[in-house]
């Protein structure tokens, strides 16, 4: 299963769990790490633990989030739980609820020196530069002139 089919396939299902959500959100306050902590989960899961596992390794991953104390201060943390529910890792979990931009940086590319393709008897750049500090008392006109009657 590829990003974009696992994305659709999250939005669906938070598409079809709407009113839970919001219904859930307006009888009940969001419950945070200290309340979690005192009780396990209905499948035995210590979530508190989980939470804070979440939080170690947003941190380690994101600088931005190392100023943060809960997972309730995240751009959206509801639809964050929903997504580790559904099986995703926090990074991708995190990375699907904020609205944190790519970041732009070309550091994949790297610097080229540039060849010139030179023609039968003509001087390169560089060729042409390295005459220039032998023959210092001569023009360029005439160092091509000397270059291609010593390379013909």
């Amino acid at each position: 299963m590829n990003d974009g089919q696992m994305l659709d396939e999250v939005n669906e299902s938070l598409q079809n769990k709407p009113k839970e959500i919001d219904t859930s959100a307006n009888e009940a306050p969001i419950e945070t790490e200290s309340a979690e902590s005192t009780a396990d989960g209905e499948d035995g899961i210590d979530y508190a633990l989980v939470v804070s596992e979440d939080l170690r390794i947003l941190r380690e991953e994101f600088p931005e989030l190392s100023e943060i104390e809960d997972i309730c201060e995240l751009n959206d943390p509801l639809r964050y739980a929903a997504l580790r529910d559904l099986g995703l890792s926090p990074e991708e979990a995190y990375l699907a609820t904020s609205k944190r931009q790519k970041k732009d940086n070309r550091s994949h590319l790297f610097a080229t020196k540039t060849v010139s393709v030179s023609r039968n008897g003509a001087m390169s750049d560089s060729e042409l530069a390295a005459a220039r500090e032998i023959f210092t008392d001569i023009s360029d006109r005439e160092i091509r002139k000397l270059y291609k009657r010593v390379t013909k």
